[in-house]
């Protein structure tokens, strides 16, 4: 991944079925015509499944690279399938902005925490009644964007690639929220930490 330069990299994460599939190339697509070096990391919720992304790609004559298949990226590099497992977190790290999969398929969406802490801009669908807290915290303090539809998403992405300071901005108020956040796991590492070894 150390061949991404200095490209705006857009991830579509944990994306589910046909409909996040379409949201991820159209969204490449129309915020493209406005940031030509755009680069779209897709990682699908089952690996197995990148049939569909692949055929999407190809029918828009993007030029694909593939993870498992050891295919790096390259300045003409459209779209990157990352099928590999447990590797998320490494995308958030390099990622300015990301769309969380699962939210516009209706199924529930993925964590909004891990984004945040690696400072993205995040955007998602309607669907987030698995992170129904946080969501509401994130819209709230401006520092995340809920989508309706593709059109809506395309939209947004066009804006936000276009502006680096709102990208920015919404990176660092999640971040922010996501670090003064009591979930579960902080509070039990917490309790732990005078136990750990320095």
């Amino acid at each position: 991944l150390s061949n991404i330069n200095k490209r705006q990299v857009l991830l579509f994460a944990s994306i589910h079925n046909n409909i996040e599939d379409e949201a991820a190339i159209s969204s490449h697509i129309e915020a493209k015509k406005y940031t030509p070096d755009l680069l779209s990391i897709i990682v699908p919720r089952h690996p197995k499944k990148i049939d569909n992304i692949i055929y999407l790609a190809n029918l828009h004559n993007l030029q694909t690279k593939i993870r498992s298949f050891n295919q790096p990226i390259d300045n003409n590099t459209d779209i990157y399938i990352a099928d590999t497992i447990g590797e998320l977190g490494s995308f958030f790290k390099i990622a300015d902005i990301c769309f969380m999969g699962g939210t516009l398929s209706n199924k529930g969406g993925h964590n909004l925490i891990e984004p945040a802490m690696e400072k993205c801009a995040i955007i998602y669908g309607p669907d987030v009644r698995n992170h129904q807290t946080i969501s509401a915290i994130l819209l709230k303090n401006n520092a995340s964007i809920q989508i309706n539809n593709i059109r809506e998403l395309n939209e947004e992405i066009i804006n936000l690639t276009q502006n680096k300071e709102k990208i920015k901005k919404m990176a660092d108020l999640s971040y922010n929220i996501s670090n003064n956040l009591d979930d579960p796991s902080t509070i039990i590492l917490n309790k732990l930490k005078p136990y750990l070894k320095k």
